[in-house]
């Protein structure tokens, strides 16, 4: 038979991924370094051989970290950024300073995120709590050579524990602060000499950190999820892997935070809503207080099941993968999205997805000095998105008061007789339930053609070349119905002030208006060429040139209207190209390792979808382009304890954006300039200089007790949060401290304690300008500023895990 050993390597590969990288804060792991097998240039190779920058955490440091999800594991990885917004499913990707693809389903992350060789499309589908775990890679730099779909700059490769031959399993209770409450458990064993099974599960409550005015939280955690797998190794030269799940999230999500109070806002507690107690609005003077003022709790319901099947087939001169796969996710969000207790605005989303993917692909064996990989992708998605928005009970009252604020001495009289002359009832203008309501659909099939070579010209030099070709198509029709009467009045002097909901139509439509059936069909070839020179037994150099691409972009909703006149704003944006210049080293030495890793990559038509106060705003910067450093390192000065350490800096560059949004607070616009010349200036949300370290000791007590203390840093330096936002209202600087210590008696019974955020640091998430109170009619007319909203980080955490292992 096949060696388990081998299975698998082959399996953890998953279809299309690629298994590489540094391990990080894993006691024991320089020792180990020599010894881990990875297929990264898709022929064996020691870890620190792999000539490709990549982190990889591990299980253990998972377990002893108490890292949860995808959020969590942004403190042990530097380069990477994972943000929550205004609701659970909308959580951004960042590596390197490049991520997109929230707040709207037509738009796709630039980060893939993989589980088990599978790729989940939308981060709803991506966000669950971190199953039983292998380890998790982050690669960095564009992945379309071998990945495909949607890894123009980055991606994430979770590697779930295979079913084992032999019992065994574990299970654990952890309690902390904020009522938290978390079981994770499996176990896995044989059912014949041939067939293994393994069932997982955890269940993820807490309480919010976010206090609502009426005592109720938000930002709470409500999450289930339940994973079943089999391996049947079918012969000696075949296996199957077949996995089955089901994740479900139920949460009251997500707090906002009042960060600048413009002229709208104020006035809303002053507005006369005939019941008492006046309206509130945050208190933007504390925005950590996390005092959350909503009519209406923000809801996010995400629920989602699949399954997929992968074989691996040794045909002798070659390994065959295949693996085949289908998802569907439902995410279905409620938000007031006005923020404060008046019942102006209410934002509704309901997505529906269903996903279908396939890969084959066969990489040679034998130890000659050439290997090569070659392989097929497939995905195909139907996305069904409803988005409405629309005023609530004090919509009218709200409106009367943003009148005032633009010089209407009697708002009330005034759109009374328009209600009049126009020969509509008394109170049709910001009625209750009126707005704009939006069902699209949008079908997309993308596959893509991949291969890759090595060859070794000496025993110490390498050369190798990889190429893709990947197309992409996207079918959308959408539909809007707008029932907001007043947006789509005939009176310039009135409409432009008061069009709050988008309208391209004749007045009064009572009916639907159908947006432009649209198609993008788009295909691009992408490459990589790398040459990898051991200069020393332990020291190995690379220089790796690579290209990335990610497909045009839909903006899928009542935002999207048809092209501007000057041919920027519109439904669409262009593809990514990215490009990536590394030149890397890795060097080992006793008790420790090095790696260091010099890069410059550009994103040409980089797609940024900024919300500014009404909708949001999809543009294509020309070109924008980061270049940086990252050092990853590692030391064991004593056999107990293990030291990390890892930095990045980035200098990032609009090196073209000659169409940027302009904002009032922007020094190069002028008085109702709408866009201005970017070029040169430095892009907000990346952080020059990011590090993080941990120090891990472990103990063997006698009578088979073992003991462990660690400890992680995450340090980012100061940065503009947000274009639109200005930097003294949101700027980021963070400074996390994590610590765990624990005991495990030998019958694998165990307890540790944790604590996140010990030192309670205060950043911000993320930030924006307030809906309709940042709009241009509710904006100071001296200042040209309206109010400004952000999410709060999360505070300190605590609590006491209880484990058992057999």
């Amino acid at each position: 038979m096949i060696k388990k050993s081998t299975i698998m390597r082959h399996l953890l590969c998953g279809a299309g991924t690629v298994t590489m990288g540094v391990a990080i804060g894993t006691s024991g792991a320089v020792a180990q370094t020599d010894e881990i097998i990875v297929t990264a240039a898709k022929r064996e190779q020691t870890l620190q051989e792999v000539p490709i920058a990549v982190s990889v955490v591990q299980a253990d440091t998972v377990e002893k970290a108490q890292i949860i999800d995808l959020i969590d594991l942004q403190t042990v990885v530097p380069s990477l950024r994972v943000v929550q917004l205004q609701s659970s499913s909308q959580t951004n990707f960042v590596i390197r300073g490049f991520g997109n693809g929230a707040n709207n389903p037509g738009i796709e992350n630039a980060v893939g995120v993989f589980i088990d060789g599978v790729f989940r499309s939308r981060s709803s589908s991506a966000i669950l709590d971190l199953p039983t775990l292998e380890r998790v890679e982050v690669l960095r730099g564009p992945q379309s050579t071998l990945f495909g779909k949607n890894v123009s700059v980055g991606a994430i490769s979770i590697t779930t524990a295979l079913p084992q031959f032999e019992f065994g399993g574990s299970s654990e209770i952890t309690v902390g602060n904020f009522d938290q409450f978390l079981y994770r458990g499996t176990l896995t064993g044989p059912i014949t000499d041939s067939l293994a099974f393994r069932v997982s599960g955890s269940l993820n409550q807490r309480d919010g950190f976010y206090t609502n005015f009426d005592g109720a939280d938000v930002s709470e955690r409500s999450r289930v999820s339940t994973r079943a797998q089999l391996l049947w190794e079918a012969s000696d030269t075949l296996s199957f892997r077949a996995i089955g799940e089901y994740n479900k999230t139920d949460e009251v999500c997500c707090g906002v935070s009042l960060l600048f109070e413009g002229p709208v806002t104020a006035g809303i507690p002053g507005i006369d809503n005939g019941a008492a107690p006046d309206f509130l609005v945050s208190d933007a003077s504390d925005p950590f207080g996390r005092e959350f003022t909503a009519d209406l709790l923000p809801t996010n319901r995400l629920e989602g099941y699949g399954g997929s099947l992968q074989a691996d087939w040794d045909v002798g001169f070659g390994e065959v993968t295949g693996i085949v796969s289908y998802r569907e996710q439902s995410d279905d969000t409620v938000v007031d999205a006005d923020f404060t207790t008046a019942d102006a605005v209410v934002n509704e989303n309901m997505l529906d997805l269903e996903t279908f993917t396939a890969e084959l692909r066969i990489a040679s064996t034998g130890d000659g000095p050439f290997s090569w990989l070659a392989g097929a992708f497939l995905f195909n998605e139907t996305v069904n998105f409803d988005r409405n928005v629309f005023f609530g009970a004090d919509g009218r009252a709200v409106a009367e008061s943003i009148a005032v604020l633009r010089g209407f001495s009697d708002p009330a009289a005034i759109f009374n007789s328009l209600e009049s002359s126009f020969m509509q009832p008394a109170g049709t203008f910001f009625a209750p339930n009126t707005g704009v309501f939006g069902e699209y659909t949008m079908d997309n099939l993308s596959y893509s053609f991949f291969g890759q070579a090595d060859y070794a010209l000496t025993d110490r030099l390498v050369i190798t070349g990889g190429i893709s070709y990947i197309r992409d198509e996207k079918d959308v029709t959408g539909i809007s119905t707008l029932t907001d009467q007043v947006s789509a009045l005939p009176l310039p002097e009135l409409a432009s002030d008061f069009q709050f909901f988008p309208s391209d139509q004749s007045p009064f439509p009572s009916d639907t208006n159908p947006l432009d059936d649209g198609q993008l069909d788009d295909d691009q070839v992408t490459y990589t060429a790398r040459i990898a020179y051991d200069l020393l037994d332990s020291l190995n150099t690379y220089f790796t040139y690579s290209t990335g691409w990610k497909a045009g972009a839909f903006n899928l909703s009542s935002d999207g209207q048809p092209p501007s006149a000057d041919g920027v704003i519109g439904r669409t944006a262009a593809p990514e190209d990215v490009t990536l210049f590394e030149i890397g080293a890795k060097a080992t030495f006793p008790g420790g390792y090095v790696n260091i890793a010099l890069f410059d990559q550009k994103v040409e038509n980089f797609q940024q979808n900024l919300f500014v106060g009404t909708g949001f705003s999809l543009v294509n910067a020309g070109e924008q382009s980061v270049r940086g450093f990252e050092i990853d390192g590692a030391y064991s000065p004593i056999d107990p304890l293990f030291l990390t350490f890892s930095l990045t800096y980035l200098d990032p560059e609009y090196d073209s954006f000659v169409n940027a949004p302009c904002e009032p607070f922007i020094e190069a616009c002028g008085e109702d300039q709408v866009f201005f010349d970017a070029s040169g200036t430095t892009p907000a949300g990346i952080h020059p200089v990011s590090l993080s370290t941990s120090a891990t000791y472990t103990h063997d007590f006698s009578n088979g007790l073992q003991g462990f203390v660690r400890a992680d840093y995450i340090f980012e330096s100061n940065t503009q949060i947000v274009d639109n936002v200005p930097e003294e209202i949101a700027s980021r600087e963070v400074s996390l401290l994590n610590a765990s210590m624990g005991i495990e008696f030998d019958n694998g019974l165990g307890v540790s304690i944790y604590g996140r955020n010990l030192l309670d640091d205060e950043f911000l998430q993320s930030a924006f300008p307030t809906t309709i109170q940042n709009s241009p009619i509710a904006a100071d007319p001296v200042t040209g500023f309206g109010s400004f909203s952000g999410y709060a980080n999360f505070p300190r955490t605590y609590g006491l895990t209880f484990r058992g292992k057999f």
